[in-house]
């Protein structure tokens, strides 16, 4: 009988921090196109009044729009390139912090889309 740890490895937890770097990037490339967008076809000057609603709307557009990608393309990442096992043992490692009390105050959805993610397989396990 095969007995599988569901402790986290140090490659694990470096491939972790390195999705989240990776998530991180593409949020500040979304930002930076965003900005460029404004400057090259915008007036280029800072927004006053009413303009200011629209370059908000801009930024946070392409933030979270930076953001969804990278989550998306780190998602195909591990369909494509994460063992199932790998999968399992980070899936039941960030359940046991969706049952944290304190995450649940705080945040729970950013986990949850880390989930999403990290283990495209779910249904797989």
């Amino acid at each position: 009988m095969e007995t599988e740890s569901s402790v986290l490895t140090t490659s694990d937890r470096l491939l972790w921090a390195a999705f989240a770097i990776f998530i991180l990037f593409w949020a500040f490339a979304g930002i930076s196109a965003a900005i460029y967008i404004q400057f090259t076809y915008g007036s280029g000057e800072t927004a006053t009044g009413s303009d200011l609603w629209k370059q908000m709307a801009l930024y946070l557009l392409g933030m979270f729009g930076g953001t969804a990608l990278g989550l998306l393309l780190t998602r195909l990442v591990c369909r494509r390139f994460v063992s199932l096992q790998t999968q399992k043992r980070w899936f039941d490692a960030l359940k046991e912090v969706l049952e944290d009390p304190y995450v649940m105050r705080r945040g729970p959805a950013v986990i949850k889309f880390f989930i999403w993610a990290v283990v495209p397989d779910r249904d797989a396990l």
